[in-house]
Formats: C-alpha cells, sequence, structure tokens
C-alpha cells in the first residue's frame, strides 16, 4: 500500500510540475508618451503570443508553431492570416536596407548598481547607448530567467532582423538589454519626432490559458490583404465626367 501511495504521489508531483512549466502568462502593461497613456495585455504559452491594445478592436496573434500570424478585426468580426516566415523574411530584408542606408550604430548596454522594485519583482537598470550616447533605460529583473516567459517573448527579435543583425537601434538596446532578464520598465528618449515613451508592465503572472485563446474566434471570417485594403478605402464610383470636345449638333 505504502509503495503504491508513494507512486501515485510521484506522479501528482510530475503532473503538478509540468502543468506549471507549460502554463502560460498574462501580462499587462502601460505605455505613456507624457500626453496620453495606453493599455495592452498580452498572452503567452509555448511559442505562442496574442497582444490586444485597450484602444484599438483590434488583436494579433504569433503562432511560431504553425508558422501562422493572425490579425483580428473584432469590430467586423474577420481575420487575416499570413504566414509568419514570409513576413519575418520581409521585416529582415527591410532592416537589412535601413543599416545599409543609414549605417550599423554601435549600441552598447551599461549595467549600474541602481536598484528599483517593479510590480513586485527586483529590476537593475542598465542604460542603453547608441555610439555613446544614451538613447534608453531599461529596468531588467533575473527572477524570470527559468520560467520559459522570456523565451517565447524574445522571438520578436527574430521577426524583425534584429537577431541577425539588422534593425532600428532601439530594438538592438531592447534585446542587447534583455538578454540577462526581463526589462520590467523601459524609457526611450525623445528622437526626432517621436516623443519620449515609458514603457512599464504592472503585472505578470502564470496562468493556464484555454487553447482557442491564440485562434480566430468561431464565427470570424477569413479575408485577404487586397479585400482589407477594400475595407480602408471607400469603395465609391467616380462621378461621370463631361466630354472634352462638346458632341457634335445632329442637321435637322
Amino acid at each position: 500500500m505504502n509503495k503504491k501511495l508513494s507512486a501515485l504521489l510521484a506522479a501528482m508531483i510530475i503532473m503538478v510540475f509540468v502543468g506549471t512549466a507549460h502554463a502560460g502568462w498574462v501580462l499587462e502593461r502601460t505605455e505613456s508618451d507624457g500626453k496620453r497613456t495606453a493599455g495592452s495585455k498580452i498572452l503567452l504559452d509555448k511559442g505562442l503570443l496574442r497582444s490586444d491594445t485597450d484602444a484599438m478592436p483590434v488583436s494579433v496573434v504569433f503562432d511560431w508553431n504553425r508558422d501562422k500570424m493572425y490579425t483580428l478585426f473584432h469590430a467586423k468580426k474577420m481575420y487575416m492570416e499570413q504566414k509568419l516566415s514570409v513576413m519575418s523574411e520581409q521585416l529582415k530584408a527591410q532592416a537589412k536596407m535601413m543599416s545599409q542606408k543609414e549605417g550599423d550604430p554601435k549600441v552598447e548596454v551599461k549595467q549600474t548598481e541602481e536598484t528599483q522594485k517593479i510590480s513586485g519583482f527586483n529590476c537593475k537598470k542598465n542604460v542603453i547607448l547608441e555610439n555613446g550616447k544614451p538613447i534608453m533605460e531599461m529596468w531588467v529583473t533575473d527572477e524570470l530567467k527559468d520560467t520559459g516567459l522570456m523565451e517565447t517573448f524574445n522571438r520578436f527579435f527574430d521577426i524583425t532582423g534584429v537577431k541577425s543583425g539588422g534593425g532600428d537601434a532601439i530594438l538592438k538596446g531592447m534585446k542587447a538589454g534583455s538578454e540577462n532578464g526581463f526589462a520590467m520598465k523601459m524609457v526611450t528618449e525623445a528622437r526626432g519626432q517621436m516623443p519620449k515613451i515609458t514603457i512599464v508592465y504592472s503585472r505578470i503572472e502564470s496562468q493556464k490559458l484555454p487553447v482557442d485563446t491564440f485562434l480566430p474566434p468561431k464565427g470570424y471570417k477569413v479575408f485577404n490583404m487586397q479585400q482589407m485594403m477594400q475595407q480602408m478605402v471607400p469603395n465609391k464610383q467616380p462621378k461621370q465626367l463631361p466630354p472634352m470636345t462638346p458632341p457634335p449638333v445632329k442637321k435637322k
């Protein structure tokens, strides 16, 4: 009986451990430029990511397991489906062209001993430098390193081409600054027409997510890029213009 009980307890422990290891994540964050503030929610699972923004009736789903990207338009109950690998190659090509056109800036991470507790996590401040000039500060925690959260979240760098060496200095800095931890807070300096932006994660919680979280909802109809452009541009018939020359006068 004791052996059976021990085996049952061992099986339960394994089940709990596996369930925890593969649990999803719910992240809530706010973005502010000093005048406006917007909230968003990010849902993560192994190889899956969904982003919902409060101010927009649109959600974006990345599914690396099936090489799919879904853009969900909730107001019209429609969605667009793309191949993630194709979109990634396009973005990588754009990043490469940008690097060739604007040069390849030297991006460095300066680690400091300055600390701050953000949303319950102990964080250290990293300063991101572009050619020696500060462009962003990141408050990074190492308390989420072994959760699997960072691995899925950081796959964005694969899509944008930053991992292969291209892309904007801010994205490069985000990648470099988050290699040793998760960035709970980021503050970018104002650049050109871009204002100073602050991003703060107010909630990070492990949670089991339903399977259909990362799929188009039932009843949503699929449409393609051409149909989307038609939705964005009103399809109005042009008015009949008068002829360049008057018609000939008929003789009586």
